[in-house]
């Protein structure tokens, strides 16, 4: 096979993945009913060609945007935008991670009026009760005693910004590396600010930086406390994307044998 044949082949497969993810709904103007990561989307998903109006090609996390949006782990909010900087809850990192995990088919079998024990927005039910079922999440950990309170409430769980310890272990329990997080909690920090971490967090952000899932902020710190963005998000899940052992059903793999 001569090397302007392969040459032409890589073009023609690259061309192809391209107009795939150019036809997706990244580019769609998907919106949301009363919540970020809800799956309804508006009149305007139809025209492939618009982007998210608030994530310019330059954005440093554009390639992650872009890629779990045509996966459709992640949609927008308001009138087409992603809203980046905008801190993610709780119960959308669930939403986000059920997704990416093929399972959310599965996960809307529950119903609505599930009584949980935590307090999350009702387009999120079915999600966060999947991830109890699943394990992704426990009552011993998560349980606030909110779960009778309002579910618009600050202080609510579900609503709650998702800090980055607390991403670190959804993550990690989504791709299904509970083991080596439980085998790196005895390896140390490499991070300075190891002693603000939860007792709990140790294993979950060694083993995610391991994988190249993570990485410290400023001055080798992890900044476990720290709040999650929804492009920080999108760049999490896209990194952990190559240790998952189920997909998404947009998802095919294969070899391409021909091109026409």
């Amino acid at each position: 096979m001569s090397n302007t044949y392969r040459k032409s082949q890589k073009m023609a497969a690259g061309i192809l993945a391209l107009s795939v993810l150019m036809s997706s709904p990244v580019y769609a103007a998907e919106t949301s009913a009363g919540a970020s990561a809800s799956t309804s989307t508006s009149s305007s998903a139809a025209d492939s060609s618009s982007r998210f109006t608030d994530v310019s090609p330059q954005h440093w996390a554009i390639k992650h945007i872009t890629k779990l949006a045509a996966l459709g782990i992640i949609q927008g909010v308001d009138k087409g935008k992603f809203s980046p900087d905008t801190q993610v809850s709780q119960q959308d990192v669930i939403i986000m991670a059920i997704r990416m995990m093929g399972l959310e088919n599965d996960a809307l079998k529950n119903k609505t009026e599930t009584i949980l024990p935590v307090s999350v927005d009702s387009y999120a039910k079915p999600y966060v009760a999947y991830a109890f079922d699943e394990g992704l999440i426990s009552i011993k950990e998560e349980s606030d005693g909110t779960a009778t309170g309002s579910s618009s409430s600050k202080n609510s769980w579900g609503s709650r910004p998702a800090s980055r310890e607390w991403v670190a272990k959804l993550v990690i329990r989504a791709i299904g590396k509970q083991d080596l997080a439980d085998v790196k909690a005895a390896d140390t920090s490499i991070f300075s600010d190891a002693d603000k971490m939860s007792s709990w967090a140790l294993g979950y952000i060694n083993a995610a930086v391991s994988l190249q899932i993570v990485n410290g902020v400023d001055d080798n710190n992890f900044d476990p406390k720290g709040n999650v963005t929804r492009a920080q998000m999108a760049t999490f899940l896209s990194r952990a994307d190559k240790e998952l052992t189920t997909r998404s059903d947009r998802v095919t793999i294969g070899y391409l044998m021909e091109l026409k």
